[in-house]
């Protein structure tokens, strides 16, 4: 009922810290978001800039624990990775500066909170574009078809995948 572990021999400590720092790197990123009010519970400015910090801290981990194993699938799986990341985390961030620019904050609750006074602003033409970047960007992080093939048999060719098989 349980798989074996199958860990190389060639790790360090960062390779055993890896799933619990990407865990709470995407448990804090998530606790930024105003959930029940339109307040982060962490409750401080600049919370857009932190929560990509949060995300790009995460998979900065994964890469590096795919490195860690030594192997050369490992590093292919880190190297795409971070390719993926240089072309993704510019566009989330300007996708977030562009809804965040009227309002004149990067704070999600006072983002939430001009958008909710407000419902009409939500068409405008520059919150329409970044809703396009951000659905572009959850395209590209999630590994769907134009960017990965979820259906092919090599691991390699699947973003998340190859580094998630060496963890």
């Amino acid at each position: 009922m349980t798989r074996e572990r199958v860990v190389s021999e060639h790790h360090s400590w960062v390779f055993r810290a890896a799933p619990y720092v990407v865990f709470v790197t995407i448990l804090l990123a998530a606790l930024l978001g105003p959930t029940f009010i339109a307040r982060s519970p962490l409750g401080f400015g600049g919370d857009l800039i932190l929560l990509v910090g949060f995300m790009a801290l995460g998979r900065f981990f994964l890469a590096l624990a795919g490195l860690d194993t030594g192997s050369a699938f490992g590093g292919m799986g880190s190297s795409r990775e971070m390719a993926i990341a240089a072309l993704v985390e510019p566009g989330l961030l300007l996708g977030l500066f562009a809804v965040a620019l009227p309002t004149g904050s990067t704070e999600l609750g006072q983002v939430v909170t001009w958008i909710t006074t407000s419902p009409d602003r939500v068409f405008a033409i520059s919150q329409v574009l970044a809703l396009g970047a951000l659905f572009i960007v959850a395209v590209a992080e999630t590994g769907r078809v134009p960017v990965d093939n979820p259906d092919t048999h090599l691991e390699l060719t699947m973003i998340h995948e190859g580094n998630a098989s060496r963890i």
